[in-house]
């Protein structure tokens, strides 16, 4: 919707006459050029950017996780934190995603550590089998 005011008086009432625009409540004239500097483009409904944006961010983000998908979840708290940096929700996300991540990296380099140990225990005890059928040779 484009919507015409009166930079005089700020009527919104202004018709072509001839080569001028006029203001029907102050009688200012105005140039095509002038009035098309002074139209305001409307379209579609006036809001905040980005507020409805991020609740239905979060309402995805929460579905994904709640079914277990990680990866999409991620995403769309990532997509949150670009519209609202300080979303404790999504935060939190990803303060909980990098303790199970550092959980599962201790647990992987503690099982690494045991096959290390079994790998070396089985390796000595076919070493001192080798040595006593060598020596009972």
């Amino acid at each position: 919707m484009k919507e015409l005011k009166c930079e005089a008086c700020g009527g919104r009432d202004l018709i072509k006459d001839g080569d001028y625009f006029v203001c029907q409540h102050c009688r200012v004239k105005y140039t095509t050029d002038a009035v098309k500097k002074m139209v305001i483009q409307i379209d579609g409904e006036v809001g905040v950017d980005g507020v409805a944006g991020v609740d239905n961010l979060l309402a995805r983000a929460r579905e994904f996780e709640a079914h277990g998908d990680s990866a999409r979840a991620r995403s769309y708290y990532d997509k949150v934190l670009d519209n609202d940096p300080e979303n404790p929700i999504a935060r939190e996300f990803f303060r909980k995603d990098e303790m199970e991540a550092k959980a599962k990296i201790e647990k992987t380099e503690e099982r690494y550590a045991i096959g290390c140990s079994v790998v070396f225990a089985v390796a000595m005890l076919l070493f001192f089998i080798f040595i006593l059928i060598s020596w009972n040779s």
